[in-house]
């Protein structure tokens, strides 16, 4: 049971982190060697991850490549189902798809999961993989 506050307690601050983060203006940028380093936020990191599947869903919706881009986070909860022993985080998204003088406006409840969130798992080597991207609910405006 403390297992499982400790990660409820994670996931929840993450949740916070991402809401609050979304609406930073802040962008250090700092030259080091031949690199450049600027400041993320956490919805950058976590589009990053979601941004292959999701560019799969849209082109699956149209039947072709769109221009889209992300234009709102709804909301990121984290879900747990005690039935199943399963833990995952929802995610809504609006999306502009189109060009930006003609965009719609869609909306995307996504399911991202990870072995390492909630319920019983083998202990990590350190390293991120199988992570899951799966599709919910696809509203479009048109």
């Amino acid at each position: 049971m403390d297992r499982l506050f400790l990660k409820y307690v994670t996931v929840l601050l993450l949740a916070i982190f991402i809401v609050y983060s979304a609406n930073n203006l802040i962008s250090a940028e700092e030259t080091v060697g031949d690199r450049d380093q600027r400041y993320a936020t956490t919805q950058e990191i976590l589009f990053a991850l979601v941004e292959p599947k999701l560019e799969k869903i849209i082109h699956d919706k149209y039947s072709k490549e769109m221009v889209w881009n992300v234009f709102d986070v709804k909301e990121v909860a984290f879900v747990m189902d005690h039935k199943n022993n399963e833990a995952w985080f929802k995610m809504d998204l609006f999306i502009a798809v189109g060009d930006p003088e003609d965009a719609k406006i869609d909306s995307i409840s996504l399911k991202v999961d990870a072995p390492n969130i909630g319920g019983e798992h083998t202990k990590s080597n350190g390293e991120i993989k199988d992570i899951t991207v799966d599709l919910i609910k696809y509203g479009s405006s048109n």
